[in-house]
């Protein structure tokens, strides 16, 4: 969780599985890669069901992130719509979507599951990226 304070962002420590979450989409909004990448454990398996190949390095995640950050549109954002937190071992499931800089919505919406709980040093070990479309009629749909 970040606040901007004096021109400089300022990070809110928490050790929660939802906060580590929380941290990754705000570096993913800003365009801050490495601030996205910290949250990250070093042995990773990230899924985003629109490639072929998983990612499993940092590295590679890395490059995936600079390349589809690079081809968005300026202004887009990921807003979470849930994140639910398993109270027995720390895992967190989220729910998002992608809005315009007018706060339109994208026809897909994808849900994400981490796996940042406290086994994994509150980092994100896992995660697989699924494609779903919002509802006929959400007015937030793009046309």
């Amino acid at each position: 969780l970040r606040a901007e304070g004096g021109g400089e962002l300022v990070e809110v420590a928490s050790k929660r599985a939802d906060a580590v979450v929380q941290r990754y989409w705000d570096g993913m909004n800003s365009r801050d890669i490495e601030y996205a990448m910290e949250q990250f454990a070093d042995e990773i398996f990230f899924q985003d069901m629109m490639f072929q190949k998983p990612f499993s390095t940092k590295a590679e995640l890395r490059e995936h992130f600079n390349t589809c950050l690079d081809g968005f549109p300026e202004g887009m954002r990921f807003v979470i719509d849930e994140i639910s937190t398993d109270s027995g071992d720390g895992k967190c499931g989220t729910y998002w979507h992608c809005e315009t800089a007018e706060g339109r919505a994208y026809e897909s919406v994808v849900g994400c599951a981490g796996d940042p709980g406290a086994n994994n040093n509150y980092k994100i070990k896992g995660q697989r990226e699924g494609q779903d479309h919002l509802r006929a009629g959400d007015p937030r749909a793009l046309h």
